[in-house]
Order: structure tokens, then sequence, then C-alpha cells
């Protein structure tokens, strides 16, 4: 299969969409409050935030870690 310059575009902007989302420090810039992230939180089972959290961690994104904790337990 021969992709299109159209199809190869709308690929290149998926990629860096996906490349900013892997990213806490910029993922969390999307949110309007922490409570916009708490509610995002909560759509998530428990192995979704189980996997986010070192990553989180990982940007020293402590205050959103704690809400994510905060949202684990109540999911256990």
């Amino acid at each position: 299969m021969q992709l299109n310059t159209k199809q190869i575009k709308l690929i290149m902007e998926i990629e860096e969409d996906y490349s900013q989302i892997m990213q806490a420090d910029e993922f969390v810039k999307g949110f309007e409050s922490m409570q916009c992230f708490e509610n995002w939180c909560s759509m998530g089972d428990a192995t979704d935030l189980k996997e986010a959290l070192p990553v989180f961690e990982a940007y020293e994104l402590y205050e959103h870690c704690a809400i994510i904790k905060k949202v684990l337990e109540e999911k256990i």
C-alpha cells in the first residue's frame, strides 16, 4: 500500500499529537483545572492509573500524582 501526501501529513500530525500526550508536563496543560484532571483520572481504571503514576512522577508533577493516587485508592 502506498500512501499519498495527504495521508502522510495526517500520520505525521497524529504522531506529533501522540508525542505531546506522552510528555506529561505538556499533557497537563490541556486541563482547565485540577478538578478537570481528577475527572479525567476517574475515567481510567486502576491499571491505567498505575501505569500513569510513574510517568507523572518522572516529570515531578507531584500535585497530579497525589490526585492519581487519590483516584486510584477510590478504585481499589
